[in-house]
């Protein structure tokens, strides 16, 4: 069989050995089981016998329903394991049932990538990474993708030269020799090879770039070489000078002379910078980074500003910037220190949040106190949006439904802010261990080992193992030393009253997806606990 029919039948899936009917009738059915890679070291009258990568040798019993795809080496017409033969490379797919016997076995070409260290008449040596040789043979069938060097105007192996880069499929032939089935040197001879790097300096006839592992290097630029970069100096044509230090490029080099670019281009990228705004100048903006370096961005007509007309001018300048605004800013790709946009928008639209419990309500304000300890107070008006439990029942939200203690969020105004937008009251997370139990109540030890009770009502969900078996889930339930999760808002008098209560397993997530939530203690429904823990309609404050 020629080597040409042989690569067309590997593309279309190979030549198969006859195979009973039954087997392929019951194809379908088998498990793939496990596979294997490697050389073939023996050939038995039965088996094959392979050495993986790793070193690892084994035999494979090889049966009448073992599929074989391989050359039809003795062109007998069917492929037997006659054809397969030391040095060839196999893929084999083991039975499930019995990873000793092959399912099937494939012949696969072996890759094989080096440089040329000797070419013949009809053979070629290669060096490979590891120093070793090998020595392959070439007929009429061997598909040569190698450049014409000769400009003889066919390829032939003497357009092959000592120290080109090569890559090679071949297959074992009697003998433990080598055929190459292709050989391609073209990609290293059309375009060698490429370095990416940094410029960090130009020259009359050289760029000097440092590449991402440090490496720096000096390249020649010459008549010929391509440039593609900015036409910095608008003079029409792109010249060595409209690289600076700074770009980033991409240089492929000349296969014959590794100093010297073939082309050069710069990769144009545009930075998305943030941060807060440090300084405002007539056509300048100094930004504070996130690592507390500072960058100044020039800016110019042709800036796009989107930042809220503070001033009410009817238009937007960078008057209406301010230290301490949020802002992202594009530079342009050409020049890294001039800002194409600079936006501003998303965070005056919406304004600051802040979160915290409130200690303080008045007719017009609630002062809250955060997690940092910082008191704050906010103006609520009557654009001010409420969420919170209609705690009055009077249909509508008001301040007077938030109370002292309550956990709230706060939207602030983008124009004032101290003024909020909206307010919602959320609902206290408390985890700790049961310290005590009563009629109506549970007190629970947080980490930090300070104690709260919390009030139990017919609408109090709880989700407690019921550890007595009665049936029903109470807080009688509940033991000191339970590990406990509740969800809870204040109340009058500076209570605390309990939305939801898990306990047990329900505390640390385990099961509380498929137990439904019980009633509480008087036999309530769980349903307008459940709208507390949401709050109310929003209202308008007052």
């Amino acid at each position: 069989m020629s080597i040409k029919n042989f690569t067309a039948a590997v593309a279309a899936l190979g030549l198969l050995a006859v195979l009973p009917s039954g087997a392929l009738a019951a194809e379908g059915t088998h498990q793939r089981g496990a596979k294997t890679v490697g050389i073939v070291t023996a050939v038995g009258s039965s088996s094959l016998t392979i050495t993986g990568k790793a070193g690892v040798t084994k035999t494979i019993t090889v049966t009448a329903d073992t599929k074989l795809r391989a050359p039809d080496r003795d062109a007998s017409g069917s492929v037997t394991l006659a054809d397969i033969i030391a040095g060839d490379k196999v893929k084999i797919h083991l039975l499930a049932s019995d990873p000793t016997v092959a399912r099937s076995v494939k012949v696969e070409a072996l890759k094989i990538a080096g440089t040329v260290a000797a070419v013949g008449k009809d053979s070629v040596t290669i060096t490979l990474d590891d120093a070793t040789q090998k020595t392959l043979t070439v007929n009429a069938d061997t598909k040569l993708k190698i450049p014409d060097t000769d400009a003889s105007g066919s390829v032939t192996l003497d357009d092959l030269k000592v120290g080109d880069a090569i890559r090679v499929k071949a297959i074992a032939t009697a003998g433990n020799t080598l055929l190459a089935l292709s050989i391609n040197a073209k990609g290293t001879h059309k375009r060698g090879s490429k370095t990416v790097g940094i410029v960090t300096a130009v020259g009359s006839s050289s760029l000097t770039i440092t590449d991402k592992a440090g490496v720096t290097r000096t390249i020649t630029v010459n008549a010929d070489t391509k440039l593609r970069a900015p036409d910095r100096d608008a003079s029409g044509s792109v010249t060595l000078a409209d690289i600076i230090p700074g770009d980033k490029v991409k240089i492929h080099l000349s296969k014959s002379d590794p100093t010297v670019a073939r082309s050069v281009k710069v990769k144009v990228e545009a930075l998305m910078i943030a941060g807060t705004v440090a300084a405002v100048g007539k056509d300048s903006v100094t930004i504070t980074l996130d690592d507390a370096t500072q960058k100044t961005l020039t800016v110019n007509a042709d800036t796009k500003l989107r930042i809220p007309d503070r001033d009410g001018s009817g238009s937007v300048t960078l008057d209406d910037l301010k230290v301490g605004d949020k802002i992202k800013v594009e530079t342009s790709a050409t020049d890294a220190t001039l800002a194409v946009s600079i936006d501003a928008k998303g965070t005056h639209q919406r304004g600051a949040k802040t979160v915290g419990i409130v200690t303080a309500v008045d007719s017009s304000s609630l002062t809250i106190t955060n997690k940092a300890g910082v008191t704050t107070t906010i103006t609520v008006n009557s654009a001010t949006k409420l969420r919170a439990p209609d705690r009055d029942a009077s249909g509508s939200v008001t301040l007077a439904d938030i109370l002292v203690g309550d956990k709230v969020k706060i939207q602030l105004l983008k124009s004032d802010r101290t003024v909020a937008r909206s307010v919602k009251v959320e609902a206290l997370k408390i985890v700790g261990t049961v310290a005590a139990v009563g009629a109506d109540s549970v007190t629970i030890t947080l980490a930090d080992a300070t104690q709260k009770t919390l009030t139990v009502n017919a609408d109090t969900k709880l989700e407690i193992p019921d550890t007595d078996a009665s049936g029903s889930v109470t807080l009688a339930d509940l033991k000191v030393g339970d590990a406990i999760r509740a969800k809870a808002i204040a109340a009058a008098g500076g209570t605390l009253l309990a939305l939801r209560i898990s306990a047990g397993e329900y505390a640390t997530g385990n099961g509380a997806a498929d137990r439904p939530s019980h009633d509480g203690p008087r036999g309530g429904r769980g349903d307008r606990g459940d709208r507390g823990d949401r709050g109310g309609r929003g209202g308008r404050g007052r």
